[in-house]
């Protein structure tokens, strides 16, 4: 069934993909609340009015010179003053923090704005669901600000070697997109209460490591084993860290009187190749991918490869040709396409790290 779904926050890191995976996955009308209607609290009561669940993900996370308490309370009241002025029955569902379970200020926040919220919505009958969630990571990860998982990532990237202060310490790890998931679970099936989805749990090391021994194949050409869960959403993390530094990526051809051979991937885990051919001037692609790693790498022709992030305007642009080749990764999140710029054939090789499946494609149509 298809909801009208408010969501506060739908600019950071959560609310980005939740944004995004509500609308574009499950099919949902999804209206984003970022600060400048947090300053009309008209608007904000006409957003809430014609929500069916108000998905409330904003907050202050460092607040210098203020109360971190009440700087989110703050914020709370502001949500439930709009719900009282739009006269909704809207349903309330808080997006929390393992972190509750601490004696942090940030933990204290958090538990104080999930008592209020509960309170408010018994006090009016409203239905309140508060989801706990376990760490967080995923594309987009700020570094060095709240989310270490985005830290360690961004530090490998750049061939930096992540600060660890107890390298055994367990993290139970969920991704942006898993979160995701999770909210539009108990939105469509209305689940009330608290709810706590469980993490993948890992030691500091081990995910310093992991990402490290990942930057070094990917460095080599090498795309790892995939097949863990943990491991493709931290290899998409990871990814987003290097694009588009990193490409194109170039190919090596080994050469003899025979002619050039030239070795497109490595990868650990399988997969599904490709190729197409294009005509002149046709443009193949449009879309963007939640989950998958894919790679473009023009044989022969002329080409230009232009991948833009969701809800931004940039565009970034390849031009390759086949003469010398080179391989261009498209990164989660960013619809692309490629359009035969030459005055030939277009030969082009695609790989993906999974092999095509009709009954969930990972495949959504958006022009770049």
């Amino acid at each position: 069934m298809v909801k009208s779904i408010s969501i506060t926050g739908s600019t950071g890191q959560l609310g980005f993909v939740t944004r995004a995976r509500l609308k574009y996955h499950y099919g949902h009308s999804v209206f984003g609340i970022d600060r400048n209607q947090f300053a009309q609290p008209q608007a904000l009561a006409e957003v809430v009015k014609r929500s069916d669940a108000l998905v409330h993900l904003a907050g202050v996370i460092i607040a210098d010179g203020v109360d971190l308490k009440e700087a989110n309370l703050a914020i709370a009241r502001q949500v439930t003053a709009a719900i009282e002025q739009s006269e909704s029955d809207v349903h309330m569902v808080y997006a929390s923090s393992v972190r509750i379970h601490d004696d942090t200020e940030y933990g204290s926040a958090k538990r104080a704005v999930g008592d209020y919220f509960q309170k408010y919505c018994e006090d009016n009958n409203l239905p309140y669901s508060e989801i706990v969630f376990p760490n967080l990571y995923g594309e987009f990860s700020k570094p060095n600000y709240n989310n270490v998982t985005g830290t360690f990532a961004h530090r490998v990237a750049n061939d930096q070697k992540p600060e660890i202060h107890d390298v055994d310490k367990v993290l139970p790890l969920m991704s942006y997109l898993q979160a995701a998931d999770a909210i539009h679970d108990v939105v469509d099936n209305k689940s009330l209460g608290r709810i706590c989805p469980e993490g993948t749990p890992i030691t500091l090391g081990a995910l310093a490591q992991r990402l490290a021994d990942m930057k070094a194949l990917y460095s080599q050409g090498i795309v790892p084993d995939l097949r863990e869960t943990i491991d493709l959403y931290l290899f998409n993390t990871l990814r987003i860290n290097l694009f588009p530094q990193m490409f194109p990526y170039p190919l090596v051809p080994k050469t003899d009187n025979r002619g050039s051979f030239i070795e497109c991937l490595h990868e650990r885990n399988g997969g599904q190749v490709s190729f197409s051919s294009t005509k002149p001037g046709v443009t193949r692609g449009n879309h963007f991918h939640f989950t998958k790693v894919e790679r473009f790498t023009v044989l022969s022709g002329e080409a230009t490869i232009r991948v833009r992030k969701l809800y931004d305007e940039h565009v970034h642009e390849f031009h390759v040709t086949g003469d010398t080749p080179v391989a261009v990764d498209m990164p989660t999140f960013h619809t692309h396409n490629i359009e035969n710029t030459g005055d030939t054939e277009l030969l082009t090789l695609f790989w993906i790290n999974e092999s095509y499946d009709p009954e969930n494609p990972d495949t959504y149509p958006m022009d770049v």
